[in-house]
């Protein structure tokens, strides 16, 4: 082999060496990126899996402490300093964390006749069903702004009051 022949072979294999190195470098930071984003995408999620859950602790607890204090409606929960306890207000709250908003929707829950199951609040009278003043449906909401798009977490359960003291 002469030495320019050698010259080329070195040539191709810097050059390969540089695209190989390249693609790597690409590609690592690609991933660094995909995953620094969804760290916070995460993040954000994370948050809102505490506060829902904290809404619906309150809203639990504020039902059971006094069941017929809260008519069907939007709630927020607010803290009562002078009981040391949290209550359930009228409305939404917003800017939790300066990114988050809450609301916790109590309604009445509508039981099929026959069998007990729930319907649908809105089909009620036409299926034929009753109203259980017994439970509440407590449907709580977190939403945030991500990116510039919208964001929402819901959550759904029961709650059942046991009228017999």
């Amino acid at each position: 082999m002469t030495n320019k022949t050698q010259k080329g072979y070195l040539i191709i294999e810097v050059m390969m060496a540089i695209v190989l190195f390249s693609m790597v470098v690409l590609t690592l930071f690609g991933m660094l990126s995909f995953l620094q984003r969804r760290t916070q995408v995460s993040t954000f999620e994370a948050n809102a899996g505490i506060l829902m859950q904290e809404g619906m602790e309150i809203a639990h607890n504020a039902l059971i402490a006094n069941w017929g204090s809260y008519p069907d409606d939007t709630y927020k929960p607010v803290f009562v300093e002078v009981d040391k306890r949290w209550d359930l207000l009228p409305g939404e709250e917003t800017e939790i964390q300066t990114r988050y908003s809450r609301k916790i929707k109590l309604s009445q829950v509508c039981r099929n006749t026959s069998n007990g199951e729930q319907i649908e609040l809105s089909s009620c009278a036409s299926l034929g069903g009753v109203i259980d003043k017994n439970s509440k449906l407590v449907i709580t909401t977190i939403g945030w702004m991500e990116k510039g798009a919208p964001k929402e977490l819901t959550a759904s359960f029961l709650v059942f009051h046991n009228d017999q003291n």
